[in-house]
């Protein structure tokens, strides 16, 4: 949306031969002046599409639309909650079951950093584990709920989630006039 000044009447003429070049007066002044108008109108309207098209930005059907192409129903859903579930899915149909790819998922669904939690091997065979997920991030059931489906969607057939587990950092004053920062831990 920087250049929409290139349509105004003084920068057409200046792009024109001098056949076309007399003054700001004469009819094609004129012509060319609607047409700049309406070029930036389609150029605005192009960049909103843009926008619409942003799973960030989009809203009501035209968010409808992102989530039937990813195979996402709403269910009475609302746009936030919808947001996340095409996040996720976006990235649950990326995966191919390795570890990056689950790293991938859940970082780029919660919108955290990858070193916050840990994937790693169980002691028994075709087993991972999932450790401190950031509970702080999932604000909602139904979230935990849809992120709990789309991991156990993402793995390799014949690799079982043996276990998940959540950290919850809890930020407390106290009397001191201190801050007290403490993570606990729970597993599902």
């Amino acid at each position: 949306m920087n250049n929409l000044n290139i349509y105004d009447t003084d920068s057409i003429l200046n792009i024109l031969s001098n056949a076309f070049k007399t003054d700001t007066s004469d009819k094609w002044s004129v012509f060319f002046d609607i047409e700049g108008k309406e070029l930036k109108n389609i150029q605005e309207l192009i960049y909103q599409i843009g926008q619409w098209r942003s799973v960030e930005n989009a809203q009501g059907t035209t968010l409808d639309y992102i989530g039937n192409d990813l195979g996402v129903a709403r269910n009475g859903a609302n746009d936030d909650f919808y947001r996340f579930k095409i996040h996720s899915k976006r990235y649950q149909k990326l995966s191919d079951g390795t570890c990056n790819s689950l790293y991938k998922l859940v970082s780029n669904t919660l919108g955290i950093s990858p070193n916050k939690f840990y994937i790693h091997d169980n002691d028994q065979p075709n087993q991972i584990v999932i450790d401190r997920i950031p509970a702080n991030q999932l604000d909602t059931n139904q979230k935990t709920t849809w992120l709990l489906e789309q991991l156990s969607n993402a793995v390799v057939y014949g690799i079982k989630i043996a276990e998940i587990s959540f950290s919850l950092q809890l930020n407390a004053n106290i009397y001191t006039s201190g801050i007290v920062t403490m993570d606990e831990y729970f597993n599902i």
